[in-house]
């Protein structure tokens, strides 16, 4: 077979596998800071309490620390954690509260998938300079995205469902 023909069967064998990269949809170049907005923490700071309900979300590599009662944060479904020293990132399952100021709750200016979001954070995550506030760098980093909504799902599925399968294949059995 031609080079030429292995490589449109490989696309085409590609493009059935990702079918997020079918589409024509213009991807454009901006300040990461454009595309965020972080809501306000304040009212969902919380201490662990002994018959609480909610996820407390601190940052780290431990992210949740305890659980608690009251009104949560219940905008989770496309927000996701990133702790402004320690560069974590935490995308929510269900309503929670935050451990620390050290956290932002980020959502994107526009409707933007939460999964797509945590992907494209770790994409453009700045490198570890020691103990200081790292939003302000995310925020000035260029980045490269997209404002289509079911191409922003798909991405974002893709890379939850991989994330996913590393962790059941680091699983040890019983």
């Amino acid at each position: 077979m031609h080079p030429a023909q292995r490589f449109r069967k490989l696309i085409r064998k590609f493009t059935y596998i990702f079918p997020f990269f079918i589409y024509s949809i213009s991807w454009e170049q901006c300040k990461l800071g454009l595309l965020l907005q972080t809501l306000p923490f304040k009212q969902f700071l919380k201490e662990p309490e002994v018959d609480g309900k909610y996820e407390i979300i601190q940052q780290g590599n431990e992210p949740v620390i305890g659980l608690a009662n009251g009104t949560p944060c219940g905008d989770y479904k496309d927000v996701v954690i990133f702790g402004d020293h320690t560069l974590s990132l935490y995308k929510p399952q269900r309503p929670f509260f935050v451990a620390t100021d050290g956290v932002r709750i980020v959502k994107g200016q526009q409707y933007t998938d939460g999964y797509y979001l945590l992907s494209l954070l770790e994409k453009y995550k700045p490198q570890s300079e020691g103990y200081k506030r790292y939003f302000s760098i995310l925020a000035d980093a260029n980045c490269i995205t997209t404002y289509n909504v079911s191409e922003q799902k798909q991405i974002g599925f893709f890379f939850w469902y991989m994330d996913h399968l590393i962790t059941l294949h680091q699983r040890k059995p019983f």
